[in-house]
């Protein structure tokens, strides 16, 4: 048995210094293969070499590095080899592309087909066939304003216009009252409201129906419906808007507040039609709860004023009582002689005289928004005639006339013709169809802003 201090030794010893092998022994003692055998076995083993480059290219050597030098690829070579790799890619790309292009337009192909034969067995609709298989836009009006009511669904319904909804005229509100006078309100079929758009016709001609109507107004958007339009002719209180002096009240404000507090509908605020406001900065007492819409009746004097005969035409001049009714409506009449009035109260007294134009030989018309007592038109048109003017009539589009203080007008020389409009139902049913009053209609201009828009 060897020691193992001993077979250590003789491991040790078969490795030179340098590293070359000697005699290998074994485990169990010296016998093995001599150095010469150990290099031969050794030497039979492939040496290792740098990777071949492809055979297309071949290798180049750079013959000044001598025989040991490295392998250099040659760059233009590689270059070109890439460039074929990105061709080849190019056309598998392009193959590819062009199969998707076409696949593309069959799916299309066959989806137009479809459409086509899906669409070419149902009958074409137009505009005048879907409005009327629409739902109908429904409307409620105060027991005041239910002639006006009708006569705005007839004119609907005569003025050509494609794509607009039918109106359907509903009397289903009681106004009843309570034995303390108190309204006793009753909305009957509010379960078809829902959804549907709604226009109101109302008149405040005084305090009762105002309450008794703004209830009512409070509590359409609470049934669902879709959208509401309130149609108000007449806007009272107008004549208030401004405060003078301390103490003074400005009830047109409170007006626009009572009416902006109207509940917002299904589609967004209610929107607020108005004829003729006295001063058209009363827009911005509204709140942003409702949408006010300011119109006019101008359009029906001018559509009756051409409606004479040439020569009278040619003679007509419009006159305003005042610098206001100058301002608010001479923009309008813009092809006819102006002529302005100037007011001055003094007192109880009102004296008027003519500040611009020149009314001899003309045939006067004054224009206004509103007749109350009536004195500064009576006032304005003598004093028009006392300076040449040959005929004066008037126009009006809300005729007040509070206390029958019409018939101060009846069997009267001072106006040929006094025009005025259906916004104050209560007080023309009095007078209405006497000379020299004549009544235009709102039902037209209405008609006309509803089917620019709330119809559609």
């Amino acid at each position: 048995m060897v020691p193992k201090r001993a077979r250590a030794a003789e491991r040790s010893a078969a490795v030179t210094p340098s590293g070359r092998p000697r005699t290998c022994t074994t485990r169990d003692g010296p016998e093995g293969f001599t150095s010469v055998e150990v290099r031969r076995r050794f030497s039979s083993r492939p040496t290792w070499a740098p990777p071949s480059p492809p055979s297309s290219i071949g290798p180049r050597l750079d013959p000044g590095l001598g025989p040991g030098a490295a392998i250099r690829w040659d760059g233009k070579e590689r270059a070109q080899e890439r460039e074929v790799k990105r061709d080849r890619s190019r056309e598998r790309s392009g193959v590819l592309e062009r199969e998707v292009q076409e696949s593309q337009r069959a799916e299309e192909g066959t989806l137009e087909l479809k459409i086509q034969k899906k669409f070419a067995a149902r009958p074409a609709k137009d505009f005048k066939t879907m409005a009327q298989s629409a739902k109908p836009v429904l409307m409620y009006s105060h027991p005041s304003m239910t002639h006006l009511a009708e006569r705005i669904r007839v004119c609907c319904e005569e003025q050509p216009h494609d794509g607009c909804r039918k109106i359907e005229v509903r009397n289903s509100i009681s106004w009843g009252r309570f034995e303390d006078a108190f309204p006793n309100l009753f909305i009957e079929g509010v379960k078809e409201m829902a959804g549907t758009d709604v226009l109101f016709l109302a008149s405040f001609h005084d305090a009762a129906a105002i309450f008794e109507q703004l209830a009512v107004l409070y509590a359409l958007p609470r049934y669902l419906a879709r959208s509401l339009t309130v149609i108000l002719p007449y806007f009272p209180c107008a004549t208030m808007e401004r405060v003078d002096f301390e103490g003074q009240v400005a009830t047109a404000a409170t007006m626009s507040r009572m009416l902006s507090n109207i509940p917002v509908t299904c589609s967004g605020p209610t929107r607020i039609v108005i004829y003729d406001i006295h001063a058209l900065q009363e827009r911005f007492y509204f709140s942003d709860s409702v949408l006010p819409r300011l119109e006019t009746a101008v359009p029906l004097l001018l559509k009756r004023l051409r409606q004479f005969p040439a020569d009278i035409q040619d003679k007509m001049a419009i006159a305003f009582p005042d610098e206001g009714a100058f301002k608010r409506f001479s923009r309008m009449f813009s092809d006819f002689p102006t002529i302005v009035c100037h007011k001055i109260r003094r007192e109880h007294q009102r004296i008027v005289t003519v500040k611009e134009g020149d009314a001899t030989g003309k045939f006067v018309i004054i224009v206004d928004d509103l007749v109350k007592t009536g004195g500064t038109l009576l006032n304005c048109a003598k004093v028009l005639r006392e300076v040449g003017a040959e005929d004066v009539s008037a126009f009006v589009t809300h005729a007040v006339f509070p206390q029958e203080s019409w018939k101060r007008f009846l069997g009267s020389d001072v106006f040929q013709h006094f025009w005025h409009t259906d916004s104050c139902p209560t007080s023309i049913n009095e007078f209405e169809g006497r000379p020299p009053f004549e009544m235009l209609s709102l039902a037209p201009e209405v008609a006309q802003t509803l089917l620019g828009y709330d119809l559609q």
